[in-house]
């Protein structure tokens, strides 16, 4: 009886999967200035690694690349000696 339900779920689950590209192409947009105001909000980044050296990221940057839909990032690094 188990495996007749497992077989039946399974089934129901990959009819509802393969109905799901029939709504159509999903696109979001996500204006630059929100993804650079949630970017800013989890810096500034302070790391000590393998106990010898600290490396610090701060001033995140964030610039869209539409030519290549993509998106490019860069921040400040400060390795102190």
């Amino acid at each position: 009886m188990k495996t007749i339900l497992r077989a039946a779920l399974v089934l129901l689950v990959l009819c509802i999967s393969g109905c799901a590209g029939l709504l159509g192409p999903r696109d979001v947009v996500l204006p630059l200035p929100r993804l650079q105001q949630a970017l800013e909000s989890r810096f500034s980044y302070d790391q000590r690694y393998l106990a010898l050296f600290d490396v610090s990221l701060s001033q995140p940057r964030l610039s869209a690349r539409p030519e290549l839909n993509r998106s490019n990032s860069a921040c400040d690094r400060v390795l102190p000696c």
